[in-house]
């Protein structure tokens, strides 16, 4: 998958005893002098010794020098011997890669002066001109900041780790291109190339990781493996270390929003298990990775299975989409509580979605869900084959659709993420094809989703202080229904029915209440009701084979009828008693506390409220077809086919569902 790493340093061994005088320029101020005790005994020297080495070389390329002295009274010395020029090589490879100061120095080239002594000195080779290193590098690393900026200090490493993971996958992608220019080759194996270009080969993927982990606090070295051709990183978590290869977890190339976990902070069993099949796994310093401490603590963290990026919510929690057990076109939100000391997390599940991907051209489709997401200004974005939603307080609110054109030949979408208030969605015949990338101003929609959802918090708490002498009762009631639903069908031997229903409601209550000193109560009540159903109904009769990922339908005469209707009915009701008694003139002081919680979502088909679906549910709509009543929320709850009753249909549906779960 990735081209062979370049290993070997091109020593241009000048026999050349003269002095040069470095090139001094003035470098904007870094962070403190990092400990270089991370790079452990480097090949023929001492930990001490790769200390004072790695020092040196840190500071020299710090002020952009054209040549670092390694002579002095406090200096090892370097041999001229092969093994003492790979040892300095891999010191020197170590820090030019692995800390901002060597961001813009080719890594692959170290000339070097030798005396009575050994080795006194190396000239370091620069990406750019030195008139433009300046600028360029502040460029580069002002760019670095700006992707870390929105991690928060008070996140466990874990969860900085897992940010900036996602964050690579969703921005940039693997470089398939080939180049004839052999700087051009160089810059894909290089963080410097990464930045500048969005794209690199593995090496370029784990230099700019640790690049960016180093920034927010965690240490990371590189591991390369000659058999594998191949590279990724090594985090260190608590004394402990971990795998992570984002170069191996962001597949899909061009895309964005889509990212694989199973090389995610992992083990040395696990990575030996997601295809990393090698044994010959060494550290840039040389050292061998199976000396170093690898912790299993978080083989099996929430985000194992999830095949999208996961997002940070507001409330601190992650939000993760996993492919349903049962039917894997079935994408299940999921609200995740980590617990960074066990590994373990709390998951609840707020949202199911099922949409099918299909192959163009035809009645089969992908067996998986390509659901993509994004957290931007508190709202979850997400995908469907051909449109885009938003998601606030459990409120689904829809915001656009593919046109006819960028629908062409059977495109979907594939990949979103979002950046300074664009939207960058990708469309694609298949996750593998060539992708065209689109953008929109997805702030424009910021009103649309404020009038549907409303402008709440998802949890708020306020006190007030009231002075009044009256007492009041209000009552406001406000129902907003979206309804849209699609139908298709198609005729084979073999009929199947498949309902998606997605139901939200979201109720807020709030009650004041005041006494007087005369007498006087006041009661202030008022219940918000809102509720948005969306019903996708899908009738497809067909005869399916399923080979690998995809289902096959053969023998097929289809005759595809869509239609869509979307309804939003806003009903508001409001009554107002007011009635006042007062003998004097009186002032109350009232204190008010307003708390809004988050309702749970309904469950389709759990009449009873037990928060699953049984056969119980099944004998109460049974029991209503007979002429029993039903709750409002039971009704609303089993009216599966949305069309605003409760029949011998959803019954059915009903049914099909118990028996699905079973």
């Amino acid at each position: 998958m990735t081209n062979s790493i370049k290993k070997i340093i091109a020593a241009s061994a000048a026999a050349c005893m003269t002095l040069v005088q470095g090139l001094q320029l003035p470098a904007a101020a870094k962070a403190e002098e990092p400990d270089f005790s991370v790079l452990g005994a480097v090949g023929v020297f001492t930990e001490e010794e790769t200390a004072k080495i790695a020092e040196a070389i840190y500071n020299g390329l710090e002020n952009h020098a054209s040549k670092i002295s390694l002579s002095g009274d406090d200096m090892p010395q370097i041999g001229v011997d092969v093994d003492s020029v790979d040892s300095l090589g891999n010191i020197f490879r170590s820090i030019v890669a692995g800390w901002d100061v060597g961001v813009l120095t080719i890594k692959n080239s170290m000339p070097y002066y030798y005396g009575q002594t050994g080795i006194v000195a190396i000239a370091p080779k620069y990406m750019v001109e030195d008139d433009e290193y300046e600028d360029v590098y502040e460029t580069v690393t002002s760019r670095m900041d700006e992707i870390v900026a929105d991690v928060d200090p008070a996140w466990s490493a874990p969860e900085k780790a897992l940010y900036i993971h996602e964050w690579m996958t969703d921005h940039y992608y693997y470089d398939n291109n080939e180049y004839d220019n052999a700087d051009e080759q160089y810059l894909r194996h290089t963080a410097y190339g990464m930045l500048t270009r969005e794209y690199a080969v593995c090496e370029g993927y784990a230099w700019l990781y640790t690049l960016l982990l180093r920034r927010v606090g965690i240490e990371s070295v590189m591991v390369t493996s000659d058999s594998l051709c191949h590279a990724w990183n090594l985090l260190e978590i608590g004394g402990s270390w971990y795998h992570v290869d984002v170069t191996w977890d962001d597949p899909y190339d061009g895309l964005a929003g889509r990212s694989e976990h199973d090389s995610f902070l992992k083990s040395n069993e696990a990575m030996l298990n997601s295809s990393h099949n090698s044994t010959d796994w060494v550290l840039t310093s040389g050292q061998s990775v199976y000396d170093m401490p690898v912790s299993d603590l978080y083989d099996n963290a929430f985000w194992n299975g999830v095949s999208s990026t996961v997002e940070r919510a507001p409330d601190g929690s992650w939000i993760a989409v996993y492919p349903m057990a049962s039917d894997l076109t079935t994408a299940e939100f999921t609200r995740c509580e980590f617990d960074p000391a066990t590994g373990e997390s709390e998951k609840t599940i707020f949202l199911s979605l099922s949409e099918r991907w299909y192959v163009p051209n035809s009645t089969q489709f992908y067996g998986r869900t390509y659901v993509t997401t994004e957290m931007y200004n508190g709202d979850l974005y997400y995908t469907t084959p051909t449109n885009v939603f938003a998601l606030r307080n459990n409120i689904v609110v829809w915001l656009f659709g593919l046109t006819d054109e960028q629908k062409a030949d059977g495109a979907s979408i594939y990949g979103m993420y979002i950046e300074d208030g664009v939207m960058h969605y990708y469309t694609a015949a298949n996750v593998l094809a060539a992708s065209t990338e689109y953008t929109i101003d997805i702030d424009a929609y910021r009103a649309q989703i404020d009038a549907q959802a409303g402008a709440q918090n998802i949890e708020t708490t306020t006190t007030e202080e009231t002075t009044t002498t009256e007492a009041t009762t209000t009552t406001e009631e406000t129902t907003t229904t979206e309804a849209t639903t699609t139908t298709e069908a198609t005729t084979t031997t073999e009929e199947i029915t498949t309902t998606e229903e997605t139901t939200t409601t979201e109720e807020t209550t709030t009650t004041e209440e005041t006494t007087t000193t005369e007498e006087t109560t006041t009661t202030e009540e008022t219940t918000t009701t809102e509720a948005t159903t969306t019903t996708e109904e899908i009738t497809t009769t067909e005869e399916t084979t399923t080979t690998e990922d995809i289902t096959t339908t053969e023998e097929t005469t289809t005759t595809e009828e869509t239609t869509t209707t979307e309804a939003t009915t806003t009903t508001e009701e409001t009554t107002t008693t007011e009635e006042t008694t007062t003998t004097e003139e009186t002032t109350t002081t009232e204190e008010t506390t307003t708390t809004t919680t988050e309702p749970e979502p309904l469950l389709m088909g759990d009449a009873d409220g037990d928060g699953k679906v049984s056969v119980i549910d099944v004998i109460m709509v049974q029991r209503y077809l007979l002429g029993e009543p039903l709750e409002a929320e039971a009704y609303q709850s089993t009216d599966l086919t949305r069309d605003g009753r409760v029949d011998g249909f959803d019954l059915a549906l009903l049914k099909r569902v118990l028996l699905t779960k079973n």
